[in-house]
């Protein structure tokens, strides 16, 4: 029974494990690219006003430092705890589909119905308030990037009617100050991944401490058995 337990656990680390990889590379693959973005428009930015390319990148820390701090911190305890929950609710239906018999005979399937009923009941409304988290953060997100997306015109125009800039620098300037924002903003928009990359991290090392400390307990008792042989 222990070693169907580890060899279970083993098998949903393994498969955390490769969600922790994929999560991770896609991540760095989609980071890697806006940097790539950045790099390539900042400099033109930069030389039809700088003021409004400090402006964007003070917007886009400030930004990132509040979506990471107040919304991945919680995300991120919640989606572990949506994982522990889902784990949960995975050991009560195997444990159901191995000792189906024992509940049949001994009438045990209200409280069995019970107990799956909870753990279920755990698990969607640890979905509804990452769901509802997520989603304050999103409509947060869109006010935010429309209302910041006026900035080119609040800057550039006064510099349009004093003569310094031709009328086609103001569409120029809205083109590359929303490419760099998508690009500066994207960090938060992985927001959802990044949490998940938390949660997989953890519960993967969970589980390797797990099956280690298996390990060695198996280890240390076949060295008992056969130090009394």
């Amino acid at each position: 029974m222990i070693m169907r337990q580890a060899a279970c656990l083993l098998l949903e680390t393994a498969m955390e494990g490769c969600n922790f990889t994929r999560t991770s590379v896609t991540l760095i693959q989609k980071l890697a690219l806006d940097a790539m973005k950045i790099a390539l428009n900042s400099a033109a930015l930069i030389e039809i006003s700088p003021r409004l390319f400090y402006t964007l990148v003070g917007f886009s820390l400030l930004y990132t430092f509040v979506s990471l701090v107040f919304f991945a911190a919680p995300l991120m305890k919640i989606q572990r705890r949506v994982l522990a929950v889902e784990a949960d609710l995975r050991y009560v239906l195997v444990r159901l589909r191995e000792h189906a018999e024992s509940v049949a005979f001994f009438r045990g399937y209200q409280y069995e119905r019970e107990c799956s009923e909870t753990v279920l009941d755990h698990v969607i409304w640890s979905s509804y308030k990452f769901a509802a988290i997520e989603l304050v953060y999103k409509m947060i997100t869109g006010v935010v990037q429309a209302g910041f997306g006026l900035m080119p015109m609040l800057v550039i125009a006064p510099m349009y009617f004093k003569g310094t800039v031709s009328f086609g620098t103001i569409q120029q300037s809205q083109l590359l100050f929303q490419t760099l924002l998508s690009g500066m903003m994207d960090l938060g928009k992985e927001l959802n991944d990044i949490a998940k990359l938390g949660a997989e991290s953890v519960r993967v090392k969970d589980g390797v401490e797990i099956v280690t400390h298996v390990r060695l307990a198996k280890i240390g008792g076949e060295t008992s058995v056969e130090d009394r042989n």
